[in-house]
């Protein structure tokens, strides 16, 4: 619980971006840990890989500092320095708090709840504004949900987050069948949240994280039903909200968004509940089908044909709704889809190196590459080559962007957590990133094959919700960011727990 009031915290914060809320997040997790070990004492065992990680993250931290001797700015590595201690604290409170086995589980749940919670405070904050003082720069986020954290890829990312930690434990058969209505619900609503924050690198990580948990989850059938109820009720909400641009492209003012927002919000929540009730009545077809195959009685009654029905008629009406929503879209791009898709990755990838394009706003977005990571990363590519071993310091990238940039653009970061590790802190800093990472995957990669303190479906979540930070983190600025990074951290503690507590 403390930790899923952390995470809830640093959300609230602007993300936990500024130093002096990780600072904070820092002195609790401590105490928290010194509270932990008291009540715990001897019976804490943890793995090998969770040593391995926490002391990798220590050693990280302690890098970091050091390297404030050579780098151009060492105020910034004195930053750096506390934000990656702080990330230590909490990864030492979560291993206790996963224990050895069953709490894992619970971090798990109370991480995916907490995930939830921030999406439907950014959906609230969009479609009833005058219930929640955002003080949101329109022209700076040109309509960009971003809300509570400040950073709407950040939000992105805590959305993609939210939906794979809800799809892959509202399939889990061990989940009690109301924790999996829950689940589905929000799942939907985070659906709704990340298509807001018109983040390209947020639908990239989700699919990275959906590879995972197909891989993982142990039931892919029910997986994929689940899927389709609760990602399909989120494109009918995501179509919903195309079609009142004072909510997404050129939000109006407060008035103008409470107008449209609130019949939306109500047909959001109607979709919500529906999919929570396809997940109600997935469980009880289950749990019928079972009780036939476990029962030595010949001759009983069938199902009642609605149990059968309800999740039936709601996938007609969701590819219906689908349709009469965008058919016209549909039909256009059918038209229109010719383009071979060589041509099309070439066009992006000329888009993406090409910096002298505009950005473009609101959902065109979605449809481009077109940003200026690519000047980013030569910037950090130029670095890494020039001092290859140490690196020129925490802090150092925004001093050698300003120096060597080729556009107009401040930045402050690399937008990749692994090549700005290597641009400030060299190839030592990468390998002990790497202490941190491998072992967090070598625990999933266990948990697949030998099982561990999580069931495979708990573990398919946990394990979702760590790529997507991953694959997120390695195209944006997430490690500078509490709420986005903690609830990874959390997932791979509870990972790499030592015991096996079933199937």
């Amino acid at each position: 619980m403390f930790v899923a009031a952390l995470v809830m915290y640093s959300a609230l914060r602007s993300g936990g971006y500024f130093a002096r809320d990780f600072l904070l997040v820092a002195v609790l997790a401590f105490a928290g840990s010194a509270i932990g070990f008291l009540v715990v004492g001897g019976r804490w065992r943890p793995s090998g890989r969770t040593l391995l990680a926490l002391a990798s993250l220590l050693a990280l931290t302690a890098w970091t500092g050091l390297s404030a001797a050579w780098s151009p700015d060492p105020a910034a590595a004195d930053v750096a320095m506390q934000r990656c201690l702080a990330y230590a604290a909490v990864f030492l409170l979560c291993s206790l708090a996963a224990g050895n086995g069953r709490s894992g589980a619970l971090l798990l749940r109370l991480v995916v709840g907490v995930l939830v919670g921030v999406c439907v405070i950014a959906l609230v904050s969009r479609l009833r504004p005058e219930l929640i003082d955002t003080n949101q720069t329109m022209a700076f986020t040109q309509g960009r949900l971003d809300y509570p954290l400040g950073y709407w890829n950040a939000l992105g990312a805590v959305a993609a987050m939210a939906i794979i930690g809800c799809l892959g434990l509202a399939a889990d058969a061990r989940e009690h069948v109301v924790l999996r209505a829950l689940y589905a619900a929000g799942g939907m609503l985070a659906t709704c949240t990340m298509y807001l924050t018109i983040s390209r690198g947020a639908g990239l990580a989700l699919v990275m994280a959906l590879a995972v948990v197909l891989v993982i989850s142990p039931r892919r059938l029910r997986l994929a039903i689940s899927g389709v109820a609760m990602i399909g009720a989120g494109a009918i909400g995501v179509l919903i909200l195309r079609s009142h641009p004072v909510l997404v492209d050129r939000p109006g003012t407060i008035a103008e968004q409470s107008n449209a927002g609130a019949s939306v919000l109500v047909a959001l929540v109607a979709l919500a509940a529906g999919a929570a009730g396809v997940q109600v009545a997935l469980t009880r077809v289950r749990a019928l089908n079972r009780h036939r195959s476990s029962s030595s009685v010949q001759h009983r009654s069938a199902p009642p044909a609605a149990v059968y029905a309800v999740p039936a008629v709601f996938v007609v009406l969701l590819f219906a709704g689908v349709y009469a929503t965008s058919s016209s879209t549909v039909e256009g791009q059918a038209a229109n889809g010719t383009t071979s898709l060589r041509l099309f990755v070439d066009r992006q990838y000329d888009a993406f190196m090409d910096t002298s394009r505009p950005l473009p706003g609101g959902q065109e977005r979605l449809t481009t590459s077109t940003s200026s990571r690519s000047e980013a990363y030569r910037v950090a590519s130029d670095a890494f080559r020039d001092n290859p071993v140490v690196g020129d310091g925490a802090g150092g990238y925004a001093v050698r962007w300003v120096r060597e940039r080729k556009i107009g653009e401040y930045i402050r970061n690399a937008h990749s957590f692994e090549l700005e590790t290597a641009s400030e802190l060299g190839i030592i800093g990468l390998i002990l990133l790497g202490g941190l990472l491998l072992p967090l995957l070598a625990g999933l990669h266990r948990l697949r094959v030998a099982g561990g303190g999580l069931t495979r479906s708990q573990a398919a979540a946990a394990g979702g919700i760590l790529v997507a930070w991953m694959t997120h983190s390695a195209i944006d600025w997430d490690w500078q960011f509490m709420a986005v990074t903690l609830p990874a951290l959390a997932c791979g503690a509870a990972l790499v727990t030592p015991r096996r507590i079933g199937p």
